[in-house]
């Protein structure tokens, strides 16, 4: 008996056309699935206290993957994408794509069918590699199989800190120190019927919820600007406040522009400390509107 480790594992993502798309994640960072049953304790009268059944209630197929990409294409497991335009638009409807495996030792893997990405963050700092983390991913059939999964190895050279360059309307933000939040969520939720089995019959897609948030060093009024919707001072609350046109994420051309589009923004407490550290505020965004452009 060999006990498992990360030596055996591998991922493999058939798309909705039947292609296999998982070397456009590049490097895998980490990654886990789960078939997760969940039971029902039933009681009765009498009995002494004690259970007198457990049953069984639905499953969910569930999974989580973070990468570290080239580019920004892997973004079409939840858009379009047009190759002509090198853009990616995100519809009312996710793509529903064929098979996910995930490779746990040499002989068996998880075997998910008909799934839908529901959401990814991006994630960038200094002297770090660019990251996306999808989650959820669910699926509508989960199983576990002696089987195996045979890909190529990640070869590419990912995205980096220094190929990254936050804009707000086409200009340079200022000293970006770092990229997170929750980019996009599709509020995805695994649906059942009467009598159609304990798997979901479908996952259907929510409204949209685009929050990136960035990480900005303190140079001058800036952020405050930005936030409050006033340029000239001082600096007042306005009754109503403009949208920001564009927030974007430019890893260059061929690599992909994030474009966050008709957003508000938020300051989280600028803090005072006895230390003298450089200062930093924390932008964070509500937006109506998400594409990927220049691929």
């Amino acid at each position: 008996m060999t006990i498992a480790n990360g030596l055996s594992e591998q991922i493999e993502l058939v798309d909705q056309n039947g292609d296999n798309i998982e070397d456009l994640f590049g490097a895998f960072t980490s990654a886990s699935f789960i078939i997760d049953e969940t039971n029902r304790t039933e009681y009765s009268i009498g009995n002494n206290g004690k259970a007198a059944d457990i049953s069984d209630g639905p499953v969910e197929n569930r999974a989580s993957i973070t990468c570290k990409p080239e580019t920004l294409e892997i973004l079409k497991v939840m858009g379009t994408f047009d190759s002509g335009a090198g853009t990616i638009t995100f519809d009312k409807f996710l793509p529903k794509l064929n098979v996910l495996n995930g490779q746990t030792t040499d002989s068996l893997r998880f075997h998910f069918e008909d799934l839908k990405f529901g959401g990814f963050n991006l994630g960038a700092e200094i002297d770090s590699t660019v990251t996306i983390e999808f989650d959820p991913i669910l699926a509508e059939k989960g199983e576990k199989q002696n089987q195996t999964v045979s890909v190529a190895d990640a070869d590419g050279t990912p995205l980096q800190w220094t190929d990254t360059t936050v804009k707000i309307d086409g200009t340079q933000f200022g000293t970006t120190e770092s990229v997170a939040g929750n980019t996009l969520d599709r509020n995805l939720s695994s649906e059942y019927g009467l009598g159609q089995g304990r798997e979901p019959v479908e996952n259907i897609e929510g409204r949209f919820s685009i929050q990136p948030s960035f990480v900005v060093k303190v140079e001058n009024a800036e952020p405050f600007k930005k936030v409050l919707d006033d340029s000239s001072f001082p600096l007042t609350v306005q009754d109503v406040r403009s949208e920001i046109g564009e927030i974007s994420f430019d890893f260059g051309d061929g690599n992909g522009e994030l474009v966050i589009e008709n957003g508000k923004a938020e300051i989280n407490t600028y803090d005072f400390d006895e230390d003298k550290d450089t200062r930093t505020v924390e932008l964070s965004f509500d937006a109506r509107d998400i594409k990927v452009r220049n691929l």
